[in-house]
C-alpha cells in the first residue's frame, strides 16, 4: 500500500488554485496535464503575498516585504510616492529568487517624516506585471 504525500507549500497550493476545474461531463484525463506549471514554463509575475501598512516610530526601521511567482525572472521595481527609489545609505533593497520563487524586500533605517507616503512593487517580465502598494506613516516618539 503506497503512501500518497500532499504539499502544502505556498507554491504548491497556487499551482493548485489554477488547475481546470473538471465537471461531470468531463473527460478525466483530459486535464491532466492543464494547470501544472513546470518551472520552463513562463509564469506572468503575481504576488502571493502583498506589501503591509506600516507605522512606525520616527528614528526606527522599517521593513516592507512581499513575494511573487514569476519565469522568467522578473525585473522588480521599488518606488515611493511613483518615484523610482535608487539604493542610499538609509534605504536598502534585497531580492531572493528559486527558480520561479521570488521574495523582495525594502529596509528603511532611521524613518522621517519625510519618508511618510506610498510604496509600490512593481514586477515586469515578457509574461507582463504586476504590483503591490502599502503606506508608510512615520509616528512621533512618546514623550516620557
Amino acid at each position: 500500500m503506497g503512501t500518497t504525500f500532499i504539499c502544502y507549500c505556498w507554491i504548491c497550493v497556487w499551482l493548485e488554485s489554477r488547475r481546470p476545474q473538471s465537471s461531470a461531463f468531463s473527460d478525466p484525463e483530459e486535464n491532466l496535464d492543464q494547470g501544472l506549471v513546470a518551472p520552463s514554463e513562463n509564469i506572468k509575475p503575481s504576488f502571493t503575498k502583498k506589501l503591509k501598512f506600516q507605522s512606525v516610530v520616527e528614528g526606527d526601521t522599517a521593513a516592507f516585504k512581499c513575494k511573487l511567482v514569476a519565469m522568467p525572472p522578473p525585473t522588480i521595481l521599488w518606488f515611493h510616492n511613483n518615484r523610482q527609489i535608487q539604493k542610499e545609505h538609509h534605504r536598502k533593497i534585497y531580492t531572493v529568487s528559486k527558480m520561479h520563487m521570488h521574495a523582495t524586500s525594502l529596509t528603511i533605517e532611521g524613518i522621517k517624516e519625510k519618508d511618510s507616503g506610498s510604496y509600490k512593487v512593481m514586477a515586469i517580465n515578457t509574461e507582463g506585471s504586476a504590483e503591490t502598494t502599502a503606506s508608510l506613516l512615520p509616528t512621533r516618539a512618546p514623550i516620557h
